[in-house]
């Protein structure tokens, strides 16, 4: 992600990382962008700028909270937000030279701004490969604290390492080129929990993502329709929580068990999102 000190999006230090961090923390429509700027200065302090770097186009984040935050997880990802109208974060994307030419996404791309990203990608030259549209779920912290995890007699719960990531990634209906190495990186940097049998089989699972959010929520098809999917969502959700976060999650709008599963246990649906997978124009013609 390294790239000309003179590029229009300009990487911020860890001081304006503190201050972007209280200015966001002001604004109840974008707690979980505070949610990631947090977890961004601790990747950052723990890992160095490898994996996650925000900038912000010609430092606007000090007058409007224009941000463009980029992640590397072996595929870069990109989530741009606004407090202010999105041009600065609209130019940033145009006019940067830290955008690869190849793949990459967009995560979490709010309802109200989702037109000015697909703008952008056309005028970059690149075409959408795959468009995910999600409904963004809330819970309390409070609500989230309360929740009590009982897991059904001969079955635990155990945080993930990395020699599960094989068996999440295959089983992920969404993944991409290198989501494996992704994963890994989730689960390294942020964790999640598995459901596991009396003899350590992984049966049902939870992350938390790059966002902050409750991912990849995914159970073991012969496992489906016992409730495990609820356990791992509450237990993730109580971590978050205890971590001091706001729970939130995306589920895809069409999934209808996940859909049901959140309103059952509560969460609220704040607001739509988009997950865009984005490859060139070249890349895309060699598809058709």
């Amino acid at each position: 992600m390294k790239t000309s000190a003179s590029d229009i999006l300009v990487e911020l230090t860890i001081q304006d990382m503190l201050e972007l961090k209280e200015k966001y923390a002001k604004v109840n429509h974008a707690h979980y962008v505070h949610t990631m700027i947090d977890l961004a200065i601790k990747w950052r302090q723990k890992y160095g700028n490898e994996r996650i770097t925000i900038t912000s186009p010609k430092n606007s984040w000090k007058t409007d909270g224009s941000i463009v935050i980029l992640l590397d997880a072996e595929v870069t990802g990109i989530f741009p937000y606004s407090l202010g109208t999105y041009e600065n974060v609209r130019q940033g994307l145009l006019e940067t030279k830290r955008i690869p030419k190849e793949y990459l996404y967009f995560a979490n791309i709010h309802e109200n701004y989702e037109d000015i990203i697909e703008e952008v990608v056309e005028k970059m030259n690149k075409k959408i490969y795959k468009k995910h549209e999600n409904f963004l779920y809330e819970m309390s912290i409070d609500e989230a604290k309360a929740l009590e995890i009982k897991c059904p007699p001969g079955t635990y719960i155990k945080k993930l390492t990395k020699e599960h990531v094989g068996r999440i990634n295959d089983l992920w209906p969404h993944k991409y080129e290198n989501s494996d190495k992704a994963i890994a990186v989730y689960i390294e940097y942020n964790g999640g929990y598995g459901l596991f049998s009396k003899d350590n089989e992984l049966m049902s699972w939870a992350l938390q993502g790059p966002l902050g959010h409750i991912n990849l929520l995914q159970t073991e098809e012969k496992y489906k329709g016992k409730g495990y999917g609820s356990i791992m969502v509450q237990a993730m959700a109580k971590k978050i929580a205890e971590d001091g976060y706001i729970p939130v999650a995306t589920v895809i709008v069409h999934n209808t068990p996940s859909v049901n599963l959140f309103n059952k246990l509560g969460f609220k649906i704040i607001a739509k999102s988009y997950f865009l997978e984005i490859i060139s124009f070249d890349m895309y013609k060699s598809l058709e």
